[in-house]
């Protein structure tokens, strides 16, 4: 689960010397008796090295305020100062539970406490948070997918299929905007917009204004190609107007081509959002997104665990992703059926 308190762990004791669970190392770090596990109030806390307590020691009561300070080399007690109400064994004889390994955030995997990947620096289950940037991206896609599809079969059809005054412009238009460094005008776009509009459809308006381009350029050529063909003859001699050439004709005879495309553009897409968030350009923090926790990860290297899962889930999707575009384009691939078997 997701906390911002330090998480802990059991430790057991092997002639002397202190470990994990699990581990046969003897353990180093933040040990502590705690008055509430759940809570994680502290009753007293160790340094271990070795297995054994060295360094200083602080104790804090029920209230909370630090009445005990000791000092410990090897496992052996050194010195010991007690300022709080009542005797000093009273103090120490309260009740805690045992000796547990003490997690700051980022914390490493604990299967017991159901963090099996650990948590961020913010406290946030490692699972939970990857689980959400998914969650993130497919619905960026759902958004962004069927817009810029719109937009580019639209437009590109309309330019092959008229061609003309309106083809020039807009394929002048799409040079200028192809010129443009992608990332970095997102960028600026993304910087201007003041942090309280911030969400993800003013990332995604930004992101649609150059996610077109490539559809239209596609559908173009498609129509180009397919408007003197004879079925789009026919069509005219049967007396069919314009509008439904394009809808009834055209169109589904050459958006199979891009149908194709999809899941590439989805890779696309969450490789851009997942770029933009670990530059600290995307979207606001309480979005969970893959970008945020490797810019954590590399920013805590001692904590390998956020970047290794987010790069491996980063991965793995993108690469199930495009093996699903691949085979969808093997299947509308019309060169697999012009052979003769």
């Amino acid at each position: 689960g997701d906390t911002l308190q330090p998480r802990s762990r059991e430790l057991f004791q092997n002639e002397g010397v202190y470990h994990e669970s699990g581990s046969r190392k003897p353990y180093y770090g933040l040990v502590a008796k705690y008055h509430d596990v759940a809570e994680a109030r502290m009753h007293l806390r160790y340094t271990m090295r070795n297995g054994k307590l060295t360094g200083p020691a602080d104790g804090w009561n029920n209230e909370g305020m630090q009445v005990y300070r000791a000092e410990y080399s090897d496992g052996q007690l050194v010195s010991e100062t007690y300022s709080g109400s009542g005797d000093k064994e009273t103090f120490l004889s309260l009740p805690s539970s045992d000796l547990r390994a003490v997690k700051y955030h980022p914390a490493p995997p604990i299967p017991e406490e159901g963090n099996w990947l650990g948590t961020t620096s913010q406290g946030y289950d490692v699972v939970a948070y990857l689980y959400g940037g998914l969650q993130v991206n497919f619905k960026a896609a759902l958004i962004y997918l069927p817009v810029v599809y719109l937009i580019g079969i639209a437009i590109g059809m309309l330019m092959g299929y008229f061609g003309g005054w309106f083809d020039l412009m807009m394929d002048r238009v799409i040079e200028v905007f192809s010129n443009m460094p992608f990332l970095f005008v997102v960028i600026i776009f993304s910087s201007m917009v003041p942090e309280r509009y911030k969400g993800l459809p003013i990332i995604l308006t930004i992101l649609m204004v150059f996610g077109w381009m490539g559809i239209t350029k596609l559908m173009r050529t498609a129509a180009y190609r397919d408007k003197n063909k004879d079925y789009i003859a026919a069509a005219k001699v049967l007396g069919a107007g314009t509008p439904r050439i394009l809808l009834r004709h055209l169109v589904p005879n050459t958006v199979a081509i891009i149908v194709t495309l999809v899941p590439f553009t989805m890779s696309g897409l969450i490789f851009a959002l997942t770029s933009l968030d670990y530059l600290g350009f995307g979207l606001p923090p309480q979005y969970a997104t893959w970008g945020r926790l490797l810019n954590d990860g590399l920013a805590n290297l001692s904590a390998p665990w956020l970047v290794t899962s987010t790069f491996v889930v980063l991965v793995a999707t993108l690469v199930v992703i495009t093996f699903i575009g691949e085979a969808v384009r093997e299947a509308f691939d019309p060169k697999k059926f012009t052979y003769y078997r």
